[in-house]
C-alpha cells in the first residue's frame, strides 16, 4: 500500500512491492526471463491485441536497455545484458521488422557501452552459443553485431579483441551468405588493431585458381557441391576482408591479396561477385595512393587489376 506525505494510505495499492530500483532484487531478471518464455511460446495472430500486448511488453523493456546505453548508465545495466540477449535476439525474427529494427539497435548500443571485461566476455559467450545453436539466420547475424560492437569497444584488451576476431573468422564460413558476408565486413574493422602477421595468415587462405576445363566430381552430391563452395567462399571473404581492412594504406602484403582474388577466374557467381566488389572497393579507396601503387606493383598485377575492377584505363 502507498501512503501519502501525512502517511495515512493511498487510495493506489499495488499487487506486488515495487523494489527501490529495478535492477535490485532480480526484479527486471524475473522480468526479462517471464518476457522470453512468452514471447517464445506465444502462437497468437501478429495483429491479435494479445500479440500486440506482449510486444508493447518486450519493447518497453528494449527500450529501457537503449536509453540506458545513450543516457551514460550502461554500466548500471550490464549485470542484466546476458539476461536480456536471448530476448533481443528472439525478435529478429519477428514479421514486424520495425519491432525486429527496434531489438537490433538495443543489441548494437548494448554492444558499445559495455566498459567492463567481464561484462564483455559475458556477452561473447551468450552470443557464441546463439551462433552455434541458433537455426535462424537473422538471429545469428544479430549475434555477429553484438560480437563486432563487443570486439570495438574492446579494442585495447587484445585478450576479448583476439576472441572477436575469432568469432567473426568462424562465421565467415556460416551456410547462411548473409551471415558470411555480414562477417566479413565486420571482421574488416576489427582486422586494423590486429598484427600483419594475422592478415598475412588471412591472405594466405585465398584458394589456388580453378584448373581449365576441370571436370566435374560425378560421386558429388549437392550437398557436397554446396559446402564445398560455402568453404571456397570463406576463403575468398578472409581476403577480401583483409583488403578492406586497409581501405588507404597499401601495406606490404597488399599486392599479393589482390592479385590472389584477381586471378580467380571461372567461380560461382557468389564469389564472382566478392572478388569483383572487393577489388573495386579497392580501386576507389586507394586513389589517393595510386601513383604509389603504379610505382612499385608489377605490370601483370595492375593489369589483373584492370580486368577484374573494370576499369577503362586502370594505369592513367
Amino acid at each position: 500500500t502507498l501512503r501519502d506525505a501525512d502517511g495515512a494510505p493511498s487510495p493506489l495499492t499495488l499487487a506486488e512491492e515495487i523494489p527501490a530500483s529495478p535492477l535490485l532484487g532480480g526484479w527486471l531478471s524475473a522480468l526479462l526471463a517471464e518476457l522470453t518464455r512468452l514471447y517464445a511460446a506465444s502462437t497468437a495472430e501478429a495483429k491479435s491485441a494479445e500479440a500486440v500486448a506482449l510486444r508493447n511488453r518486450v519493447e518497453g523493456v528494449l527500450y529501457f536497455f537503449i536509453h540506458s546505453s545513450r543516457l551514460g548508465q550502461a554500466t548500471s545495466g550490464a549485470a542484466l545484458l546476458r539476461a536480456a540477449l536471448p530476448l533481443m535476439l528472439a525478435v529478429q525474427e519477428d514479421a514486424d521488422r520495425e519491432f525486429a529494427q527496434v531489438g537490433k539497435i538495443a543489441l548494437e548500443l548494448a554492444g558499445t557501452s559495455l566498459l567492463q571485461p567481464a561484462a564483455v566476455a559475458s556477452v561473447m559467450d551468450a552470443a557464441e552459443e546463439v551462433l552455434a545453436q541458433s537455426a535462424s539466420w537473422r538471429v545469428r547475424a544479430a549475434a555477429l553485431a553484438v560480437v563486432r560492437e563487443a570486439g570495438h569497444t574492446a579494442v585495447v584488451l587484445p585478450g576479448l579483441r583476439d576472441r572477436a576476431v575469432a568469432v567473426l573468422d568462424r562465421s565467415l564460413g556460416d551456410a547462411q551468405l548473409e551471415v558470411r558476408t555480414d562477417a566479413a565486413s565486420s571482421l574488416a574493422g576489427l582486422l586494423r588493431a590486429m598484427p600483419p602477421q594475422h592478415l598475412a595468415e588471412l591472405v594466405a587462405r585465398a584458394p589456388k585458381p580453378k584448373r581449365r576445363q576441370a571436370k566435374p566430381n560425378p560421386d558429388q552430391t549437392p550437398d557436397d557441391k554446396a559446402a564445398a563452395l560455402v568453404r571456397r567462399h570463406a576463403k575468398v571473404l578472409a581476403v577480401a576482408a583483409a583488403v578492406m581492412s586497409s581501405p588507404t594504406a597499401v601495406p606490404e602484403w597488399m599486392a599479393a591479396a589482390v592479385e590472389a582474388l584477381c586471378v580467380l577466374g571461372g567461380e560461382e557467381a557468389v564469389v564472382r561477385s566478392t572478388i569483383t566488389r572487393t577489388v573495386g572497393e579497392f580501386r576507389k579507396s586507394h586513389q589517393d595512393t595510386w601513383e604509389e601503387i603504379r610505382a612499385t606493383w608489377s605490370e601483370d598485377q595492375l593489369r589483373l587489376v584492370q580486368e577484374c575492377s573494370g576499369t577503362q584505363s586502370y594505369y592513367s
